[in-house]
C-alpha cells in the first residue's frame, strides 16, 4: 500500500519495531506492507504472510475500538508484545490494522502512540488518493 511505505518506514525507525499493516481476508489477517525490526529472526515479518484475528491487530480489524490501541503483552508468543491500531479511511471505515511489535520489556505506551501517529499519517494519505494493492491470493499462514 502505497500510502502506508513512509510511515511504516518512520515507525520503525522510531521504535525499533517489527512493523506490519495487515487487512481482512476470508477470516485472516494478511500483512500487505511490512518493515523488519528488533524481532527478527524470533518473528519474522513479510509481506502475504496470515495470522489469526485474536491476534492484536487481528482485534484491531474486527471493528471500532473505544480507548485507545490494542496491547499484547505476550499473550500470542512469549518474548513478544504489541501495540496495534485500525487505520481508517476518509469515510471512518477501517480498511486496515497497523501494529508495531517489540521485545518484552519495552513501554507500550510509548510504542501505542508512534502507532497512532503513523496511522494517522496513514489515513491523511488515502484521504490525498494513496492507491491500493492487491492483498495477495495466496498467504504464508503462520
Amino acid at each position: 500500500m502505497p500510502a502506508a511505505r513512509l510511515p511504516l518506514q518512520r515507525l520503525r525507525g522510531v521504535t525499533g519495531a517489527s512493523v506490519v499493516l495487515a487487512v481482512m481476508r476470508e477470516e485472516m489477517a494478511i500483512t500487505v506492507s511490512s518493515v523488519p525490526g528488533d524481532l527478527e529472526p524470533l518473528l519474522p515479518v513479510r509481506d502475504g504472510i496470515a495470522f489469526r484475528l485474536d491476534t492484536a491487530a487481528g482485534k484491531a480489524l474486527r471493528g471500532p475500538l473505544r480507548g485507545g490501541a490494542v496491547l499484547d503483552r505476550e499473550d500470542v508468543m512469549d518474548g513478544v508484545c504489541c501495540a496495534s491500531l485500525p487505520v481508517r479511511a476518509p469515510d471512518g471505515r477501517t480498511v486496515a490494522a497497523l501494529a508495531g511489535m517489540v521485545p518484552a520489556g519495552r513501554r507500550l505506551d510509548a510504542l501505542a502512540q508512534a502507532v497512532a501517529e503513523a496511522g494517522a499519517a496513514i489515513t491523511r494519505a488515502l484521504a490525498r488518493g494513496g492507491q491500493r494493492r492487491p492483498v495477495p491470493t495466496t498467504a504464508l499462514v503462520l
